[in-house]
């Protein structure tokens, strides 16, 4: 079996399996996976951590204030990309037909490794990888945004993670930004 080395990631709700459905996607190819709650909760907690561990600016503040420090810089990553006009890319009419016909397959695990600034997620079944994605700091940061996202849209209950959604409660003066 070979792995798909994706260039874009999309997530989606099923409501039916109470799922997180993962596609990894190349031009030509894509593969759909699922991700249950307790995995989407712990890759989540271990991405922040990482985030957490790796930040220079997290590394240089208080310990008091290091959870407000990565929200910031979280902040920013997210509203940097969206600034950026990163629209949703477009499935060729073919590619979609064969990603409804698969069954998405049971992510059993996600590793994540760092290699000269680069996180790299894959994917893995109980038969080995399946699909795999480096991303730079700023669109691990978007990742994370989108998975908090579709847990809030699912009403999964991920209490331990709500100082990342604070950000609402954060008022920035015009014309600032957060770091």
């Amino acid at each position: 079996m070979t792995s798909v080395a994706a260039s874009s990631l999309d997530l989606r709700y099923d409501l039916h399996q109470d799922r997180l459905v993962l596609t990894a996607r190349t031009v030509a190819t894509g593969m759909d996976m699922y991700l249950t709650r307790r995995l989407t909760r712990a890759l989540l907690s271990g991405l922040l951590d990482l985030l957490m561990r790796t930040s220079d600016l997290v590394a240089r503040s208080g310990p008091d204030h290091r959870g407000d420090v990565l929200l910031f810089e979280h902040m920013d990553a997210v509203n940097r990309v969206t600034a950026c006009n990163v629209s949703p890319s477009t499935v060729a009419p073919a590619l979609a037909a064969q990603l409804q016909a698969q069954t998405p397959r049971l992510l059993d695990r996600i590793d994540v490794t760092i290699t000269r600034g680069m996180v790299r997620l894959s994917f893995l079944v109980e038969a080995g990888e399946q699909a795999w994605l480096s991303l730079p700091r700023e669109l691990v940061h978007q990742f994370v945004n989108m998975l908090l996202k579709k847990c809030q849209e699912a009403g999964w209950n991920l209490d331990e993670l709500a100082w990342v959604d604070r950000r609402g409660q954060i008022v920035l003066p015009e014309g600032t930004r957060p770091c």
